[in-house]
Formats: C-alpha cells, sequence, structure tokens
C-alpha cells in the first residue's frame, strides 16, 4: 500500500519515518480512505511498544505519514537472520508487544495484522508495534471492510479473521 523512506527533519533536527501511499492507489477511494485510518488511528495512539505518529502530509497528488524513524529491524528479519529466540528474549520481547496492545485495546483499537513484520526491534531490543493499515477503531461506526470480507495476513489471522466476522480485542 505504501512506500517507506527514512527523512531528516530539519527544523526539530530528528530524522522521520514518511510512508508515502503508492501512487497507483489514488484511484481507488476505499485504499486512500484506509490509508487516511490509519493515520488518524495510529496518531491517538501513545505509547513507547507503538511507533508515533507525527503527522499527515497531503500535498496534490501526495499522501503520507510522518511517524518516528525506529532505528532496527523487525521482528520478521531477526527472525530469518538469526533464527529462533531464547526463552528470556522471547518473554522479553513478548510482554512489550502486548503492553503496546493492550494500549490500543484499551483505547479502542483492533490490530487486525500483528506479524513479525509489522513489530520493530530498535538497537536498545524495544518492540515497536508498526502499520496500523487495517486496524479497526471499536468506537467508529464506519468501517471500510465490507462484511464477510477475510483481511490480514493468512499466516496470522485470527479464526474471527477467517470467517469474516466482527474481530473484538482478542482477535488480535
Amino acid at each position: 500500500m505504501g512506500i517507506v523512506y527514512k527523512a531528516y527533519d530539519t527544523k526539530l533536527d530528528r530524522y522521520v519515518a514518511i510512508k508515502m501511499l503508492n501512487a497507483d492507489t489514488y484511484d481507488h477511494a476505499r485504499f486512500v480512505e484506509r490509508f487516511k485510518r490509519e493515520a488518524k488511528n495510529q496518531a491517538k495512539l501513545s505509547h513507547p511498544n507503538i511507533v508515533t505518529v507525527y503527522g499527515f502530509i497531503e500535498y496534490e497528488d501526495l499522501l503520507g505519514i510522518v511517524m518516528e524513524y525506529v532505528e532496527g529491524e523487525s521482528l520478521e528479519k531477526v527472525l530469518q537472520r538469526q533464527g529462533r529466540f531464547n526463552l528470556y528474549d522471547v518473554m522479553y520481547i513478548l510482554k512489550q508487544i502486548l503492553l503496546g496492545l493492550g494500549y490500543a485495546h484499551s483505547k479502542g483499537f483492533v490490530h487486525r495484522d500483528i506479524k513479525p513484520s509489522n513489530i520493530i526491534l530498535n538497537s536498545e531490543g524495544i518492540a515497536k508495534i508498526m502499520d496500523f493499515v487495517i486496524s479497526k477503531s471499536m468506537f467508529d461506526d464506519k468501517d471500510f471492510t465490507k462484511p464477510g470480507a477475510k483481511i490480514g495476513t493468512v499466516y496470522y489471522m485470527s479464526p474471527e479473521q477467517i470467517k469474516g466476522v466482527e474481530v473484538t480485542n482478542r482477535s488480535d
């Protein structure tokens, strides 16, 4: 859905990540609305284990989300490079992911796409949840997902998502 760039914010003297919506999706109103909703949903969340959203870019034919740049790599890449983790590291990472998810759930959001590629580990070993593109607000009546639609990444979908029924925080 988008491409992420590392950029330097000269006004605040820091690196940021900018996720730009792919140009070929602009013709699909559903993708544009989902992208905007991702920014709004994630911007409402302020937690050490969730990537922070700083702003939104909407200029001519460009749409982008400006967010915290995390120096590190996805849990998926770490697993590919290193193989399995020892039990202590698993518990340490899992606890952080659960703290971030618990916070998102307490604010009424279900991520719906928790997977190793959506978790980034920074250079200090802090796990952060990213990519709320298919998240759902439990307080928002407007849902961009058609009833019965199966949304998510197949290998990581909850039984509710596979069946195409309503998700809850337990689905994450």
